[in-house]
């Protein structure tokens, strides 16, 4: 008899595993999200409306937190066109691209995330540096816009895939799980 418990506890853990997962997905995401600095995907602080409003290169807010170095108004080509270059991976173009805001940008000074608007996320940040949507198209007639956010500490759940295609992230982070994400000010 002692035997059959043990067969059963698996299933019941699973069953109790799901549960949560689905409780945390559907009623507590939309209980936080409402709370967060910067929107969630399903609350977007800036609303795209149509594809002339959202450019491959152009960046709709600029901030400089350094007086002496003005940002440019555009980031590179050689950062964010993919265009009819079916040789571009989607994972790495959201890596180049989230690299470079991080690095070339930002000197390292600020944590960056670039990730797909079309997964359900929850983001809060602390103070936003700056923020933009930038569309990725894979040659094909596939694209997906890409949400980039610069900012000094906050939280991020991707409720969605955790591939490169889907998000990159780069700064002072804890990683707690595949799609959880702490992060603290970098300097």
């Amino acid at each position: 008899m002692e035997n059959r418990t043990y067969l059963w506890l698996p299933a019941i853990l699973g069953i109790c595993t799901a549960a949560i997962h689905l409780f945390f997905r559907f009623h507590v995401r939309r209980q936080l999200s409402p709370l967060s600095a910067l929107a969630s995907n399903s609350q977007p602080s800036k609303t795209l409306l149509n594809d002339e409003e959202i450019s491959s290169s152009a960046i709709d807010e600029v901030k400089s937190d350094d007086k002496t170095r003005a940002l440019p108004s555009e980031l590179p080509d050689s950062i964010v066109v993919s265009g009819n270059a079916i040789d571009i991976d989607g994972g790495d173009w959201v890596r180049r691209l989230n690299g470079f805001v991080a690095q070339e940008r930002h000197n390292g000074r600020y944590n960056v995330v670039t990730i797909n608007t079309e997964l359900d996320y929850y983001l809060s940040v602390g103070e936003c540096v700056e923020e933009w949507h930038t569309k990725w198209n894979d040659g094909r007639g596939k694209s997906r816009v890409y949400r980039t956010v610069v900012f000094d500490q906050g939280e991020l759940v991707n409720f969605g895939d955790d591939g490169w295609i889907n998000w990159a992230f780069s700064g002072k982070y804890v990683r707690s799980g595949l799609t959880s994400l702490s992060f603290r000010p970098c300097c």
